[in-house]
């Protein structure tokens, strides 16, 4: 006989999205991948600007590490443009000044 589990319970506390009112206060970090025709797969990097909805940054490559995303947000943050905070899989991150 099969039971049914209760439901899960949330992990943390659920915050309140508040919507930008000017550009580079919220930047939105994804990635997503895909395959070329030979088959072989390759990624991009997405970040993108809530307010503005520009595209900051599309980053392609086969594989992206950890230290390739921070190159990435160190070139943005040399040509002068860093957000107050980042989401990522729906979670804010505060940037330190």
């Amino acid at each position: 006989m099969n039971r049914r589990s209760g439901k899960k319970k949330r992990s943390g506390k659920r915050l309140l999205f508040v919507a930008p009112n000017g550009p580079n206060q919220i930047w939105a970090m994804d990635f997503v991948s895909d395959s070329l025709a030979t088959g072989r797969r390759f990624r991009t990097l997405n970040i993108k600007d809530l307010f503005t909805h520009e595209a900051i940054a599309i980053h392609v490559d086969f594989s992206i590490a950890g230290h390739r995303v921070a190159e990435v947000l160190g070139f943005l943050r040399a040509q002068g443009k860093c957000p107050k905070s980042i989401i990522v899989d729906n979670v804010l991150t505060q940037i330190a000044s």
